[in-house]
């Protein structure tokens, strides 16, 4: 089952079912993709394009979750929380930070990577490789490290 698919499928169990938490973050991420459809005039997205917009939708709710926590408003952060955890299904499985590190290391062969001037190019490499299953700014983090570790 495509990701779109099973997206649509859980949002008419929500709905059947009055999940009110499930039915907010998939009424908003239909929404978003539906947005980005008509921004990229691509019908429908591809699933790395979908992948992207839940990546983008979780990274928002993450922010406002830290936000809400520092204002003292535990029940909006708690919604937010909810939310993180329903669009996280749709994510493929986060990356180990070993499997991380072999990827980083291939790459730095394969483009011969020599210091840190060559972030952009191992950063290019693993990108693909490991797009949705880790935070752009931990695998970019790895990435320098290790090419200051060189």
């Amino acid at each position: 089952m495509k990701l779109i698919e099973k997206i649509n499928s859980d949002f008419k169990n929500a709905l059947k079912n009055q999940d009110q938490s499930a039915l907010s973050a998939l009424r908003m991420l239909k929404s978003t993709i539906r947005n980005k459809e008509i921004e990229l005039k691509e019908m429908p997205l591809d699933e790395k394009e979908v992948l992207r917009v839940i990546s983008s939708e979780v990274k928002k709710r993450k922010m406002s979750l830290e936000e809400f926590r520092k204002g003292a408003r535990e029940d909006l952060a708690e919604k937010e929380q909810e939310e993180i955890k329903i669009l996280e299904e749709y994510l493929p499985e986060k990356i180990s930070a070993s499997e991380l590190e072999k990827i980083i290391k291939k790459a730095i062969n394969v483009k011969g990577a020599t210091s840190e001037k060559d972030l952009g190019l191992v950063i290019s490499y693993v990108m693909p490789i490991v797009q949705g299953r880790v935070e752009g700014n931990v695998m970019r983090e790895k990435v320098l490290k290790m090419l200051q570790d060189l």
